[in-house]
């Protein structure tokens, strides 16, 4: 049995995967054709791009994700996660820096 969640959609819920597409098929206005055009009536397509050689990009998504998800994970219940709102939580949770880190961040930054 499949479950989904339904209280958080990703692109991943609505994304489709082309493997091995031919080298030059590389325009998107020409992929949303043939979506539009080879799968029926009830298929509509909101939005094509076209992503080669991303996994760096994608490793940073999932990467980003997991971060909010950790803050998320670390407000109170009922607590707003919001792009606005973001740079608030992320200092309200930040751990109280020792003298000592503060020197090691100043000398050695990441």
């Amino acid at each position: 049995e499949i479950k989904m969640d339904e209280d958080e959609q990703t692109a991943q819920d609505y994304s489709i995967v082309i493997s091995n597409p031919p080298p030059d098929a590389t325009d998107p206005d020409e992929w949303k054709r043939f979506f539009d055009t080879n799968f029926g009536p009830g298929v509509h397509v909101t939005c094509c791009t076209v992503g080669k050689d991303n996994n760096r990009l994608v490793r940073a998504l999932v990467r980003r994700r997991e971060i909010l998800l950790k803050l998320k994970w670390a407000l109170p219940p009922g607590a707003s996660l919001s792009a606005s709102s973001l740079d608030s939580v992320a200092v309200a949770l930040e751990p109280e820096s020792s003298m000592f880190d503060k020197l090691k961040a100043m000398v050695f930054p990441d």
